[in-house]
């Protein structure tokens, strides 16, 4: 590595085999992955972890997506991308400030796209 600090992917999901999955498609794209199963994990993973992008399912129990995405609007400026079955989530997720919207399953290269497109953003001055 030439001396940068890999760009960081929280994924926050509360089914293992989904935050396994996924992070194991993240890690071969060169990114490092922080995985938790909840939004309350997921609030202080942001604080520990200062993620470029997270990865955020809506539908959890304790703490749902749209609870961490308004939480998130006071506190952080981390890049979101909301993720669900259910694709009516999407305008409540996205006016909450997610940057982008993935109906699960989504395909692999449509997320690597999306997580390349919002840190290409970030990197821009």
């Amino acid at each position: 590595m030439n001396g940068k600090k890999k760009k960081t992917v929280l994924i926050v999901d509360d089914h293992r085999m989904i935050l396994e999955l996924v992070s194991e498609i993240i890690e071969d794209a060169g990114y490092a992955a922080v995985i938790v199963s909840s939004g309350r994990e997921a609030l202080q993973a942001l604080q520990d972890n200062e993620p470029d992008v997270m990865l955020l399912d809506i539908v959890m129990p304790d703490m749902n997506g749209f609870d961490v995405l308004r939480e998130l609007k006071r506190s952080s400026r981390c890049a979101v991308i909301a993720c669900s079955f259910d694709s009516a989530n999407s305008k409540r997720a996205l006016s909450l400030g997610a940057k982008a919207f993935l109906t699960k399953p989504y395909d692999h290269q449509e997320l690597l796209d999306a997580i390349a497109e919002l840190i290409g953003r970030a990197d821009t001055p």
